[in-house]
């Protein structure tokens, strides 16, 4: 009966027009094709009402006003206070090792690179080693030198003008803890030029029309001033085309304006592609040799630079002073405030041969010192007695004399 009072009451409150004929205590009223009995069979007052305002029942009530009340006062602060008390259960993370988690992402995790060898080896003893027992050897620059030319005969490889290349191996770790040097190009302009296999095209900015002429002559691709400047505005020039972009100091101001369209080709007394003398630096920049560092993916405090220092047929003495220019300009791209070696180890290569030999690069450095010297009390030996058996994936290396 409570539902049924309910609806009562809320046709009492209602103005009912005259037309329509309620008997309270029969529930048979009729008006307009809907009898009570029908709305009494809805389920909620709210679908009597849309019932009802459907067919007619209540004049005028599309319009009427619907009103949504705020919750009771406080009752959002005393929720948050509520949420906040609870305690949240933090779940505890199992320890993975290194290698696993680096496994579930298919990552295959390499020995770590040794730059320098165990102090606990002792050196080769005969022509014929196991690597993994003794120091790796190391050879003079003209030994090496030497080796390459044998391997690169007529006999051989038939290649006696093969470019001699010089990889730089690099500590990269900065004065700070977890942070590492990122990668640097630079340009080097040796004593003794060899030529090579690439033409560079270098873009010049300048206004006097001496240093125009001066840099054509040079080598430079293309030089102007401020209509240069112009066709890169409009498009006509891209700076993306030019190997290296040169500019005089007094076209600063109106390189600003195009900064956005340069980006990294931006010249800079860093890069040493901005000054005053034009030709020296078009000189430096077509005729020296362009290197970058390259840092390993996952051990970042390793990089290293693959710099060509020469051709085979070169004199000896004249691809030494090659390599001393090169390994001095590497070194000053060394961090501030490290105290340790930044080169770590030298090696030389020729292609398409595969072999690599280490050369005492703290020869042609400056405060460098042979990291395989130790003090008599710091000197270790192990004697291992192995099968030859043991490890049939150890390396051998062969020596041969210098003819």
């Amino acid at each position: 009966m409570a539902p049924l009072l309910r609806v009562f009451r809320l046709f009492h409150q209602l103005e009912v027009p005259t037309q329509w004929s309620i008997l309270p205590f029969s529930c048979s009223f009729q008006t307009q094709g809907v009898t009570f009995s029908d709305l009494i069979y809805r389920k909620s007052i709210q679908c009597i009402s849309l019932t009802c305002v459907d067919h007619g029942l209540f004049p005028g009530s599309q319009n009427q006003q619907v009103r949504y009340y705020a919750a009771r006062r406080g009752k959002r602060e005393k929720m948050k206070t509520a949420k906040k008390l609870q305690k949240k259960e933090v779940e505890k993370k199992e320890f993975v090792p290194y290698h696993i988690r680096m496994a579930a992402k298919n990552i295959v995790i390499k020995p770590r690179r040794i730059n320098v060898d165990s102090w606990l080896k002792t050196p080769p003893i005969d022509d014929v080693w196991r690597t993994k027992f003794y120091k790796k050897k190391i050879y003079s620059a003209m030994e090496a030198i030497e080796m390459h030319r044998e391997t690169h005969h007529p006999t051989m490889f038939n290649e006696p003008e093969a470019i001699l290349s010089s990889t730089i191996e690099l500590d990269m770790r900065m004065s700070k803890k977890n942070r590492y040097l990122e990668n640097f190009t630079g340009t080097v302009k040796i004593p003794y030029e060899f030529k090579m296999d690439n033409n560079k095209k270098v873009l010049v900015i300048c206004n006097d029309q001496e240093d125009h002429v001066g840099a054509l002559k040079a080598g430079a691709f293309k030089a102007g001033g401020s209509d240069v400047i112009k066709q890169i505005q409009t498009g006509e020039l891209n700076v993306q085309d030019f190997d290296h972009v040169v500019a005089h100091t007094d076209m600063l101001a109106e390189l600003g304006t195009i900064r956005g369209l340069m980006k990294k080709a931006f010249p800079n007394k860093t890069k040493g592609n901005l000054g005053t003398d034009i030709v020296p630096l078009v000189e430096l920049f077509v005729q020296g040799i362009d290197y970058k560092s390259n840092r390993d993916e996952y051990e970042l405090d390793f990089g290293w630079v693959d710099v060509p220092i020469g051709r085979l047929n070169m004199e000896t003495n004249e691809l030494q002073q090659n390599l001393y220019t090169v390994l001095n300009k590497v070194e000053t791209h060394k961090p501030r405030g490290v105290t340790a070696p930044f080169i770590t180890r030298v090696l030389l290569f020729s292609e398409p041969s595969m072999e690599r030999f280490v050369i005492p690069h703290w020869k042609y450095l400056e405060g460098y010192e042979d990291p395989n010297n130790l003090k008599p009390e710091e000197v270790k030996l192990e004697q291992k007695d192995e099968d030859d058996d043991d490890d049939n994936t150890d390396e051998v290396e062969h020596t041969r004399d210098v003819l």
